[in-house]
């Protein structure tokens, strides 16, 4: 059977016909898995992560040109995605990504997981933008780099030096934090 692009999808549910709903719901379930969690990672919190991929779709389905030139959906809609979370980010003036009531009923073993998990999140946080996608892309989603390429619209091995150099930017930050925890 025959998979329509997404452009297809995207035309289809524009077009308010008899196949509309669906057109969208099938261009929607072939993306919202990994919108949301792409999404959730960046945010860390249920609530916003809803309302951010609300807004990331509805700005998505409003602004996406479909008779551009070398269209690329799925690299359109993780950079609205992303967006939105830079803006929840700026909004918020987010300083941390822990949240103490995780705290309360672990035990110390799974603190020290807990803790290491933020100090890893933190480390992201400090990457540069071009190493941060697909780094989060690869590692977090586990995207193949041919999917990333497309995304992002860069090439195949670009990708992987990418997310090869934010691998060594995060060693390097957590590094000494690491290192005083186990000596």
């Amino acid at each position: 059977m025959y998979k329509k692009t997404d452009i297809e999808l995207i035309k289809i549910s524009r077009a308010k016909g008899q196949n509309a709903d669906k057109a969208f719901t099938e261009f929607y379930e072939r993306y919202e898995k990994k919108v949301y969690s792409f999404i959730y990672f960046n945010v860390l919190d249920r609530a916003v992560a809803d309302d951010l991929f609300q807004e990331t779709f509805v700005h998505f389905l409003d602004k996406f040109d479909t008779n551009a030139t070398n269209t690329n959906a799925s690299g359109y809609l993780f950079k609205t995605a992303y967006n939105h979370c830079i803006n929840y980010h700026r909004r918020k003036k987010y300083i941390g990504n822990f949240d103490m009531s995780q705290l309360i009923s672990h035990d110390t073993q799974d603190i020290e997981k807990v803790e290491l998990y933020d100090l890893l999140l933190n480390a992201i946080e400090l990457l540069d933008e071009k190493f941060k996608l697909p780094f989060i892309m690869h590692e977090i989603e586990g995207m193949k780099y041919k999917e990333i390429a497309e995304i992002l619209e860069i090439s195949e091995s670009l990708a992987q030096t990418r997310n090869y150099r934010a691998k060594e930017q995060v060693v390097q930050i957590l590094q000494p934090i690491i290192k005083d925890l186990y000596i």
